[in-house]
């Protein structure tokens, strides 16, 4: 189950059971989603617990919007919340779990 945190942050409770984790993001201005899959050794672990994706090769300036799923054996969770974020210069965005 997800909850949305932040502007970019989502609060994560099954991540101890969660094989991988799907990210669906597209710009704003197109129809088209990019379907990002990660496994939990793309997460990198924070001092206080948080896991950390960064989203990479995302356009500066640029308006996105962002859901994710927890999948385990071929299982999908429900989306989250459909996240809206703008980006800053110079394109990446960080995403924080927790």
């Amino acid at each position: 189950m997800f909850r949305l945190f932040n502007n970019n942050e989502w609060f994560i409770h099954d991540q101890e059971d969660c094989l991988q984790y799907e990210l669906d993001y597209r710009n704003q201005e197109t129809d088209k989603w990019t379907v990002t899959t990660l496994s939990t050794t793309d997460l990198s672990a924070e001092e206080n617990g948080r896991r950390v994706y960064t989203l990479l090769n995302i356009l500066p300036e640029t308006g996105y919007e962002l859901k994710l799923c927890s999948v385990n054996h071929h299982v999908r969770s429900h989306f989250t919340e459909l996240m809206t974020i703008l980006t800053l210069k110079p394109g990446n965005v960080t995403f924080k779990f927790t």
